[in-house]
Parts: structure tokens; C-alpha cells; sequence
């Protein structure tokens, strides 16, 4: 400062402050201090917890303090006193000291109470409706392909098959087995108007090679249609083909004339388990045209 008389100006808030007592002994007075002069440094001390509380903050805790012996200052906090960044006219001794005197969090969070949750109700909770979402996606799933069959460029007879497909796949109620019987038949439905200018050996040929891709697809798949489908498939088959049957086999004995057995089945059973090609004869002649093709 330039001179002795000279004092320190601040910006005081916008409300008036309250002036100092005028008793002999000033609040929070300690021993020794009655006749001292307040310093620049106190001055700006003063001016920091203004700041830092606000104009009423003393007197509020003094009437809070009150009839309370034994409590510490730092014990009554006022419900006010919340503190604040420092203002701009602060200097910088004074920013300082309020550095130094702000706590590290001021605003205690309240600890959350722990609620024990059941995780086995929670579980079977989120199973359920992953299982109720799962039955909605399979049922539109299920409508969509079924409504796609009246799309397939068939005409005359395998018209009517098509729709006798469609009739059985509605009935088939594992969604996994309904999957693999519609890709069954979507590789080889419609073939009718493909085939329709080829010799009857030729149509015959095509057609084995079309069902033993539905049969491959089929492999393993176990459900309680499958023995309707598997002749729904083969009848399909000899109606495209007109001058040859297709016939089917499964769960019947082998017999080594008129089937063979595919790699990886059990020469030493006598039951053919699933059929992986059907057995094809001429129609009118009943001969062999192809062996039937077993896993055992």
C-alpha cells in the first residue's frame, strides 16, 4: 500500500453489511486481541469469507451457537453456508488463503442404501421376455415365409402341391424344424416349368439331384412330421416327373438291392435311419432306376 492512512476498498455486496459490535468484546474475541487493530491481511481475510458465505453467515451461526456449550463452530454449519467460487476482486493473497480454506468436497453426498436384489428372480425375469421376444420374431418370421410360397412361378399341378407345402409347414410347430423342412423345399420348389422340355431321364436326373439336396438339408432334423413331409417331398417329386416314383424309406429294413449305404453309416445295422437319396423307379415297369441312398 502507498501510505499508513490509506485503506482497503472491495466491492461489498449488494445488500448492506451489518457493522461491527461496539461491546468491549467483540464475538469470537480471543485473549489479547481487544485493543488490536484489524491488519490488511485480516481485512482480506474478512473479505474472503464474505465471499466464500455470504453477509449473514456470522450471524446466523452466532444465534445457532447460542445455548449450545461445547459446540465447536466447524460442528453447527448453517444450512446456508455453501461455498462459492472466489470473486474477481479478490487479490491474490486473498485467493490464496480461500484456496486453502474451501474443502475438498462441500457438497457431501448423501450414501445410497444397498437394496439386496434376488438375482435368480432377476434372471428368469430377463428369460422370460428374451423367450417372449423370441416367440414374437419366430411367428412373424413363420407368416412371412409362408406367405412367400404364392410368389413361387408354379402352374397346374405343382400349383396344388405347393399349397399342400404350405399347409404342412403351418402344422410343423418347432420353429428350427419348420426352418430346415421350408429350405428343403425351396431347393428344389418349383422345378415344373424348368424341366418341362427334357427327356424323362433327364427330368428324372435333376429331380434326384434337387431332393438329395432338400434330404441333405434335412439331415439330423428329428420332429413328428417328418415322415409326412419326406413323402409330401417324394410325391412332389414323381408328379413333376410323370414316367418315374420316388419312394421313400426311413426307419423300413436295408435292403443292399435297392439301397446303398452313404459314408459314415454302420454296415453291421439292418434299419436305414434316415435316407439321404430317394429310391427312384420307373413307373409303368417298376425297375430299379436308382438306388436309394441310406445312412444306417
Amino acid at each position: 500500500m502507498s501510505g499508513a492512512k490509506e485503506t482497503f476498498s472491495f466491492p461489498f455486496p449488494a445488500e448492506k453489511l451489518p457493522s461491527f459490535p461496539k461491546t468491549s468484546e467483540p464475538p469470537l474475541a480471543t485473549a489479547g486481541s481487544q485493543d488490536k487493530a484489524l491488519s490488511q491481511d485480516d481485512i482480506e481475510d474478512l473479505h474472503a469469507l464474505l465471499g466464500l458465505f455470504g453477509p449473514h453467515w456470522l450471524r446466523k451461526l452466532s444465534a445457532e451457537t447460542e445455548g449450545k456449550p461445547g459446540k465447536q463452530l466447524s460442528e453447527v454449519a448453517p444450512e446456508t453456508a455453501m461455498p462459492v467460487t472466489p470473486d474477481s476482486s479478490m487479490t491474490i493473497a486473498a485467493a490464496q488463503r480461500f484456496a486453502e480454506m474451501a474443502p475438498e468436497s462441500p457438497m457431501p453426498i448423501a450414501a445410497t442404501p444397498h437394496v439386496p436384489v434376488d438375482a435368480s428372480r432377476e434372471t428368469s425375469v430377463s428369460s422370460a421376455n428374451q423367450d417372449d421376444f423370441e416367440k414374437k420374431i419366430a411367428l412373424r418370421l413363420r407368416s412371412t415365409l409362408l406367405r412367400s410360397f404364392e410368389k413361387f412361378p408354379a402352374d397346374g399341378s405343382e400349383r396344388d402341391l405347393n399349397q399342400a407345402f404350405r399347409i404342412l409347414l403351418a402344422n410343423i410347430e418347432n420353429f428350427d424344424a419348420f426352418l430346415a423342412c421350408y429350405q428343403a423345399v425351396i431347393a428344389a420348389v418349383p422345378a415344373s416349368q424348368t424341366l418341362r422340355f427334357g427327356t424323362p431321364d433327364q427330368r428324372q436326373y435333376a429331380l434326384s439331384v434337387m431332393t438329395d439336396r432338400s434330404l441333405q438339408i434335412l439331415r439330423g432334423v428329428v420332429f413328428p412330421e417328418r415322415q409326412r413331409f419326406l413323402k409330401a417331398l417324394a410325391g412332389w417329386a414323381s408328379e413333376v416327373s410323370g414316367t418315374h416314383t420316388f419312394l421313400v424309406a426311413e426307419q423300413e429294413p436295408f435292403n443292399n438291392q435297392h439301397w446303398e449305404r452313404v459314408p459314415g453309416a454302420n454296415p453291421g445295422s439292418s434299419t436305414i435311419r434316415e435316407m439321404r437319396g430317394f429310391l427312384v423307379i420307373r413307373t409303368d415297369t417298376r425297375q430299379v432306376v436308382r438306388l436309394g441312398r441310406a445312412m444306417t
